[in-house]
């Protein structure tokens, strides 16, 4: 019963960084703490202070600590940072000690690397939708245009897609090698 009690504990508290007076008695600070950080969030020890501190209840901080140390150790490796990377996320503190940082860091310099092609390739994308459009209105005859400018969108056009067929080439040679 109890484990089923800490583990609803660690789902809830996972949600958000406060806490409830009823989540802040029956907290198992370690298992919090532990829960933070494999998260990849900052510590949270000072919002679980001010909530509990309304029934007052003082968060075991040694214990949290050492959670969030473990969760830490598991949080912090190159596969972890290689997501975080890929989805442009901000990089927490939580990697940020002796002994983790160094192949979090590798992966999510790997990973953000990718980020950027992939946000490269969509505004290419939104620059064709851009020329799609224009070369559209004018097909409508929305906007008059002379010849030789419908032209110049179609080679435009095809200019971008050759950008974007590199850079999608890129993409899938640094993807290949992570």
């Amino acid at each position: 019963m109890k484990t089923i009690l800490i583990a609803s504990l660690a789902i809830l508290v996972s949600s958000c960084t406060s806490m409830s007076p009823k989540e802040c008695k029956v907290a198992d600070w370690k298992v919090v703490g532990y829960q933070d950080a494999l998260r990849g969030s900052n510590t949270q020890i000072a919002d679980y202070n001010q909530s509990c501190a309304k029934v007052n209840i003082k968060p075991n901080v040694p214990l949290y600590m050492q959670g969030y140390n473990q969760g830490a150790k598991l949080f912090c490796t190159y596969d972890n940072g290689l997501k975080e990377g890929e989805n442009g996320d901000y990089v927490s503190n939580t990697c940020k000690r002796p002994g983790l940082t160094y192949n979090f860091m590798q992966g999510y310099q790997q990973g953000y690397k990718l980020y950027e092609k992939q946000q490269r390739i969509n505004d290419l994308q939104q620059k064709i939708d851009s020329l799609n459009e224009k070369i559209e209105a004018i097909r409508d005859s929305k906007v008059k245009r002379s010849t030789q400018d419908i032209d110049l969108l179609y080679r435009e056009k095809e200019l971008i897609n050759q950008q974007i067929a590199l850079s999608k080439s890129e993409f899938r040679s640094d993807t290949f090698l992570k």
